[in-house]
């Protein structure tokens, strides 16, 4: 099939791989069905011809995916079980969101993250839920790939608890969520000014912290503690000898016109980590371990990182397992790292001993994929970037930093935590919990969503929940 072919296409992607869930809130299945790569190269080939054609609707039960350029309606899914039938959207061929009804949105596409497109719909006003496909039409892959979960209350079929959008999505890690405001999980929640956000995460890994956006901006970024806080501050200068350095990478996938034009392409980063008065004793990346291309080399001094990493509407984890070698006296001048606030800096204490390490991140200039085209705003140059921290400019949230690129910013994240003592693993995973008021008297209509980072690169998408307003369905 050749790039000349104009036609709209509706691939039947068979029966569904899906069964009942019991656990709600744990149990992690894949609805959407894996492509055959030949089926992805044969969409991509017509993915942008402008011939506007009509399809007529799957009659039998499966999963069914219309192909159609942007301004024909795009791209969808529609999964018919017996007398249900319930329409997905999705981001990469956005689908026209005008005088259509949605019951779920794909937010994860392979190894893309698409959070734009729940904000997108989300400001229709109408309740959905989000969920993920393992493939997409980026030539690279994540073998571990997203999942969607659907949280199946007593007396309901897994069916039915999807219909109502009580779904989350994991980029790979099984993990349970749980999101309520004012106690409501899913849907919408009665109209209060005041709002209480609770987010509850079952999993082996650890969670690092929670975002909670509303309307689709950051509202809070809020760090999980740990059990063995208290024990860590008993254990004195001896604990923090050791710790665990974080670098995240984030970029955006967001079009630069959603519904009008294709998202954002994705990113390389490329890298190093340079380590001053520190040494490297392990370093990971165990979600990036998954994608194709990703690459970590340690130097054999135990001082240096380099990383080549890969994020579209993602964001990229990388752990380094430090210990400090020394502290040293230093004499009462200002700093002048100029990756420091100055202001408010005051002079050091005559004879105070301060650590020293030093953290120097380095970028490459790079240049973004070409996946997608879009005249009004192509692919575009990274900047490079270079900057020094003192390590303890870094304990707790750290710092973040913004790099401009031609319209977007793209995020850098680095942080350092403590070691903690090695806990024994039970059978059951733990569950760690965060509460936030939002006392900033919000309007009807407003709608939560939340992003938990694990500790090994995995992150988790809460669906959205409206507080008040109606449903323009209903």
């Amino acid at each position: 099939q050749g790039l000349s072919d104009t036609s709209a296409q509706r691939i039947n992607l068979g029966p569904l791989n899906i069964g009942p869930l019991n656990e709600g809130n744990t149990a992690i299945e894949n609805f959407s069905v894996n492509d055959p790569r030949g089926a992805i190269a044969a969409r991509s080939e017509t993915a942008y011809t402008r011939i506007q054609t009509k399809s007529p609707e799957p009659a039998e039960n499966g999963l069914s995916a219309l192909i159609q350029p942007i301004e024909a309606g795009g791209q969808s899914l529609t999964l018919v079980v017996d007398d249900t039938t319930l329409r997905i959207a999705q981001p990469e061929l956005t689908t026209d969101r005008r005088g259509r009804q949605v019951d779920l949105v794909e937010q994860f596409s392979g190894p893309s993250g698409h959070q734009w497109l729940s904000h997108y719909f989300a400001t229709l006003g109408q309740t959905f839920g989000i969920t993920s496909r393992k493939t997409s039409f980026q030539p690279r892959a994540h073998q571990q790939g997203p999942q969607t979960a659907i949280a199946v209350r007593p007396g309901q079929t897994w069916l039915e608890a999807l219909a109502r959008g009580q779904t989350f999505v994991t980029s790979g890690t099984q993990a349970g969520l749980s999101f309520s405001i004012n106690g409501t999980q899913f849907g919408r929640a009665p109209h209060q000014a005041q709002r209480t956000a609770d987010i509850a995460v079952t999993s082996s890994e650890h969670p690092l912290w929670a975002r909670i956006f509303r309307n689709g901006e950051l509202l809070a970024q809020l760090p999980f503690t740990s059990a063995n806080d208290l024990t860590a501050a008993t254990e004195g200068l001896e604990r923090r000898k050791q710790g665990h350095l974080f670098l995240y990478l984030e970029s955006d996938s967001k079009p630069f016109a959603p519904g009008v034009t294709t998202p954002r392409n994705g990113r390389e980063w490329l890298g190093q980590l340079r380590l001053q008065d520190l040494t490297i004793t392990d370093s990971r990346a165990d979600h990036l371990a998954a994608l194709s291309g990703h690459q970590l080399s340690q130097s054999p001094d135990q001082q240096q990182l380099d990383f080549l990493t890969w994020t579209h509407g993602t964001g990229a984890l990388m752990q380094l397992d430090v210990t400090q070698k020394q502290t040293t006296t230093t004499p009462q001048t200002p700093r002048r790292d100029p990756a420091i606030d100055l202001e408010g800096q005051t002079l050091d204490e005559p004879g105070e001993t301060r650590p020293s390490p030093v953290i120097t991140l380095e970028l490459a200039e790079g240049y973004e994929d070409l996946t997608y085209f879009d005249a009004s705003r192509p692919p575009a140059a990274t900047p490079s970037f270079n900057e020094q921290f003192d390590l303890e400019a870094l304990r707790g949230q750290g710092i973040r930093r913004t790099l401009s690129v031609d319209g977007y910013l793209d995020q850098i994240s680095l942080w350092y935590v403590d070691a903690e003592p090695d806990l024994p693993t039970g059978e059951t995973p733990p569950t760690h919990q965060i509460t936030h008021l939002d006392r900033m008297g919000g309007r009807p209509g407003d709608y939560y969503t939340c992003q938990v980072l694990l500790r090994d690169g995995t992150s988790l998408y809460s669906s959205p929940i409206f507080v008040g307003g109606f449903d323009p369905r209903s």
